[in-house]
């Protein structure tokens, strides 16, 4: 089987003349089995290729999105959407407050380690000095 494509007078393609016959049939006149490459907004065939047949013009036509007014329940959707992103942000924010809090409790609680270690240091230096001042007063 095999696809043949209607053509106009000036080689354009007409969509609704496109058929599918057998691989054995011949071509009839005014159609093409060339298979038509996608991506094309107006076929047209010319020189036994085919190409663009559209303009610029109506290719950004075609191609531009349909302009709508949003209803009301899109319009309700979007700001809640909005407050929900709002909120992310604002979550985010205070999470990294959190984060802040806690790396500086961590420094905090490193301190405060280092000091009980030298104030261990220091007893023992204390205990040491004693002991020795007990051998020499026996």
């Amino acid at each position: 089987m095999k696809y043949i494509f209607k053509l106009d007078e000036r080689g354009y393609c007409e969509d609704e003349e496109t058929l599918l016959i057998s691989k054995s049939d011949p071509t009839p006149e005014g159609y093409t089995d060339v298979m038509m490459p996608d991506g094309l907004v107006r076929a047209r065939f010319v020189n036994g290729e085919w190409v663009e047949g559209a303009t610029q013009e109506e290719i950004n036509r075609i191609l531009k999105p349909p302009e709508y007014e949003p209803t009301e329940t899109q319009l309700i959707a979007q700001q809640v959407t909005d407050h929900e992103i709002s909120d992310m942000a604002q979550w985010q924010n205070i999470t990294e407050l959190e984060i802040q809090s806690m790396e500086q409790g961590q420094k905090i609680t490193v301190m405060e380690i280092e000091q009980m270690m030298q104030g261990q240091a220091q007893t023992d230096q204390e205990l040491r000095l004693l002991e020795l001042e007990a051998k020499l007063n026996v």
